[in-house]
């Protein structure tokens, strides 16, 4: 065990205050965090990867970077802990859950975090055993949301949301962070599908992520037939959440509660209080588009529901229906 130094450094005196961690990678000596510097640059964007963005398109930023062994994370969150996650928030994707990050990110003091592509490339990694033992890999986990998570404009509560496949590693997440509430968002099959179908994420198209982080197994898996694929997938995620329900502390919403549920059931599972002023200022931020801020807001499930083919339906009801009323179980017993 590392003892901490009577009269360590505070994290204003750190050297590492105004660096952020904005990728993992696996180099032939291990794992190594690429850093950016982020002074000055508070994440508002409804992704993280559009702030890193932001960040890279200084050529001072650019060019002047750091990289550390995997190690140094965790030597780093023992000297100088980040802000303790206040949440963490899952879902089935295109079901609300940029819109509860950005409406979570109004609140004063608060740190809202939106799929980093960091948090995403060592959970991979450390499925494939690259950062060492498996408590390496909690290690290296906690001291990337520490270094995430410090405390550069005076936040003091922290929000990950996490990419709609790390449904499937909840466990390992929890146990690295345990007794952190969690939420899991979903939606009816049927408008998630369309909307996949519209314009699929990279999780949807087989072969761009590795089918075993999905819960698929390869050898069920052929890159040329995409039918049915996104259908799999959504199964698999909604399988995720309900094996966890039971572990620590989930709460279940479905998008038609939005964004009410957000004053009320997940205000209350993550201990928040709000102010008048506060929750009038969400209110407002919940007009507009949560991908698109310029742009209102308009509920698109009624549209969705008409542009759903026979074949997108039948999807729905051959992979999604019994767990989804599982999920629907799961919520109103909850309630």
């Amino acid at each position: 065990m590392r003892l901490r130094k009577a009269g360590a450094l505070t994290m204003a005196e750190s050297p590492w205050r105004d660096w952020m961690p904005i990728a993992v990678r696996l180099r032939q000596a291990g794992c190594v965090v690429d850093w950016c510097y982020f002074a000055g640059i508070r994440p508002t964007d409804p992704f993280f990867q559009q702030t890193v963005n932001h960040a890279l398109s200084d050529p001072a930023r650019m060019l002047f970077r750091r990289e550390t062994p995997v190690g140094h994370l965790g030597d780093l969150a023992w000297d100088f802990p980040g802000i303790a996650p206040a949440g963490f928030i899952f879902h089935l994707s295109r079901c609300g859950s940029t819109l509860v990050s950005r409406l979570l990110a109004t609140l004063p003091r608060t740190l809202v975090i939106s799929e980093p592509p960091a948090l995403d490339q060592l959970l991979h990694l450390s499925g494939t055993g690259a950062p060492g033992s498996s408590e390496s890999a909690r290690r290296a986990l906690r001291g990337l949301v520490s270094a995430i998570a410090q405390p550069r404009n005076g936040e003091d509560r922290l929000f990950i949301k996490f990419d709609s496949w790390h449904v499937c590693e909840l466990p390992a997440i929890l146990e690295a962070f345990p007794g952190v509430p969690w939420i899991f968002l979903y939606r009816d099959p049927v408008e998630i599908l369309v909307s996949q179908d519209r314009m699929p994420g990279i999780q949807m198209v087989p072969g761009i992520i590795d089918p075993r982080r999905l819960g698929l197994d390869p050898a069920t898996v052929n890159p040329a037939a995409l039918d049915g694929y996104s259908a799999r997938v959504l199964a698999q995620f909604c399988g995720a959440a309900i094996e966890n329900r039971g572990n620590g502390r989930g709460l279940f919403v479905n998008y038609r509660e939005l964004p009410g549920a957000i004053f009320g059931a997940i205000s209350r599972h993550f201990g928040l209080e709000m102010t008048h002023e506060e929750q009038a200022t969400m209110e407002e931020a919940a007009k507009f588009d949560a991908k698109s801020p310029g742009f209102v807001f308009e509920d698109d499930s009624a549209g969705k529901q008409r542009e759903a083919s026979d074949r997108i339906r039948e999807l729905a009801k051959v992979w999604l229906a019994e767990p989804y009323e599982k999920l629907e179980s799961i919520r109103r017993a909850q309630a």
